[in-house]
């Protein structure tokens, strides 16, 4: 292969190459059928709708899995009016039953619950109960 510059003015300056000359290889042509154009939108509008559907279900699924997230994801609170993250950390979770102890007050049962929050957990207790005073071997339900 040789490369000269073909004698022209300056600003018409191009380059000469000189190739061999071989022969491309004979190819197989491989004829498609042609499919009409309808049949082509069809198609493709078959796609579209399953790609909406796709995306609908998916978006469904995520939905339903978004709200049957316990409560705190939401900032929501358990069934007697107490913070789901303060129930999360608790001790005893939401609808245990707790069985009172001789020396078990109402103070002292919010504070095993949740030490970080009693007064929300005996707000919600003294609710539960309608009442403020809890006797020994009384079946409490954990708000």
């Amino acid at each position: 292969m040789a490369i000269g510059i073909v004698n022209t003015p300056r600003w018409q300056t191009r380059l000469d190459v000189e190739r061999p000359t071989v022969r491309p290889a004979q190819r197989s042509v491989v004829e498609r059928p042609v499919v009409p154009l309808a049949a082509r939108r069809a198609a493709r509008a078959r796609m579209m709708q399953r790609r909406r559907r796709t995306f609908i279900g998916f978006t469904i699924l995520l939905a339903v899995i978004a709200l049957a997230w316990p409560g705190s994801a939401f900032g929501g609170v358990t069934k007697y009016g107490v913070n789901m993250d303060v129930s999360m950390n608790s001790r005893y979770h939401s609808g245990t039953v707790y069985i009172v102890g001789e020396s078990d007050t109402i103070d002292t049962i919010a504070r095993a619950v949740s030490p970080t929050h009693p007064e929300m957990v005996r707000k919600a207790l003294v609710h539960s109960l309608r009442s403020t005073v809890v006797t020994p071997g009384e079946h409490v339900v954990i708000p």
